[in-house]
């Protein structure tokens, strides 16, 4: 008997946690045979999807510059009428390509007998229309909150045959008088812990390069350095308690990605400023980020808009560091506050200095803390449990038994 086939788009510019989740996902489905149309670069296709029959998805305007494209032309031409037509332009080019793309994916499913189309960075509509002409089921993997004003997603949100939310907080987004419950499912990203058995020890080596002696309390944040991510909020909060505990350095691992020079710039003159610059490692964007997390005593999660997810978090307690974050999204139904971390408010900076000091004051606690944090994410967060959730949607679409 065949195995069933599912066609995996990913059209992601620039590595990020949904490839990730993705790739990590795929190791544990071991009943289908899995194809992936993809927009990363040839790197990052090697290193996360080795070993599977990769397709390239292009687009002359990809979804990161469309906007700036339309923008410019808006503010660059004063002739209206000529703009109108630029403007005109951009959206036929658009067009023709997404059709052109309609047809590739079309020509992918019958080529390699696919069962099932999984999006896997929410909404592409060339695969949604693929998947209604060939009458096939197509997941929609939803890594964000749901928009709430009136679009196309809104208006084609029926053609989906299912939607996966990474947390109860996206599932709950989604509009319950537009998508029965019975078309929504809850499902965590998973984490590599086999990865993270054989790293502990480089802890020493990361503490080592950066000089961070066993005196040293670090205290990290993780991610993309943008406004929404709260360095700013968590470079005040830690100069707090620097003041009080003079061991506590903190480490911001990240750059600023798709973010902007002007908030990077901002956070760095606070640091330069504060008396307190030598007690403060930028690390840059590291590709080995789990081997961070060992190198840190304390994660903070600092969001100061919800979070669909928050993967550092599961991320951080695999590493068994404690993790404060903000009770906002997805990271409330993550931590349990006071067993496995600590849950501050968006934005608090007084909150989040004391979360921090409590912890770093407390090594007994920080150990007890990570511990519980571990024992969770093997427990709920671990590959091949998430994988099995992810089938059990596969198989009741292909069984029919979901409304397609």
């Amino acid at each position: 008997m065949r195995k069933f086939t599912v066609l995996y788009i990913d059209n992601t510019i620039g590595f990020g946690g949904a490839t990730k989740s993705l790739s990590l996902m795929l190791g544990g489905l071991h009943k289908f045979a899995k194809v992936i149309l993809t927009s990363q670069e040839q790197m990052i296709v090697d290193r996360w999807y080795k070993g599977y029959k990769v397709y390239k998805f292009r687009r002359i305007i990809n979804y990161k510059n469309h906007g700036l494209i339309n923008e410019f032309i808006k503010k660059a031409i004063p002739i209206v009428l000529l703009r109108k037509i630029l403007l005109k332009m951009v959206a036929v080019v658009d067009l023709a390509v997404s059709f052109a793309n309609i047809v590739r994916i079309i020509w992918i499913v019958k080529s390699n007998k696919i069962d099932l189309i999984h999006i896997n960075t929410g909404f592409v509509l060339e695969g949604i229309l693929a998947s209604r002409i060939l009458k096939i089921p197509c997941i929609v993997h939803w890594r964000g909150f749901f928009p709430k004003e009136e679009n196309i997603i809104l208006r084609t949100i029926n053609l989906f045959s299912h939607i996966i939310g990474v947390s109860i907080a996206v599932s709950n987004s989604i509009p319950s008088d537009r998508v029965p419950k019975s078309k929504i499912s809850t499902i965590y990203d998973p984490v590599d812990l086999a990865l993270y058995d054989r790293i502990a020890s480089e802890r020493t080596n990361i503490r080592k390069k950066w000089n961070l002696s066993d005196e040293d309390i670090a205290v990290g944040i993780f991610g993309r350095v943008i406004p929404w991510k709260g360095q700013l909020e968590f470079v005040h909060a830690v100069l707090n308690v620097m003041k009080v505990n003079r061991n506590v350095k903190a480490v911001i691992v990240g750059d600023k990605s798709d973010g902007t020079v002007e908030y990077f710039d901002q956070v760095k003159d606070i640091i330069n400023s504060s008396g307190f610059k030598n007690h403060f490692i930028f690390t840059g964007y590291q590709e080995d980020v789990e081997a961070y997390y060992f190198a840190m005593d304390i994660i903070v999660h600092a969001s100061i808009e919800p979070e669909p997810f928050g993967m550092v978090i599961p991320e951080g307690m695999a590493a068994k560091k404690p993790v404060i974050a903000t009770d906002a999204g997805g990271p409330r139904e993550i931590i349990a506050p006071g067993l496995d971390g600590i849950l501050v408010r968006p934005g608090d900076v007084e909150e989040m200095s004391s979360a921090i000091l409590e912890l770093a004051n407390d090594p007994v606690k920080r150990q007890v803390m990570g511990l519980n944090g571990f024992n969770k994410v093997r427990e709920r967060f671990n590959i091949q449990s998430i994988a099995s959730e992810v089938e059990s949607v596969y198989q009741k679409l292909l069984s029919g038994s979901t409304a397609r």
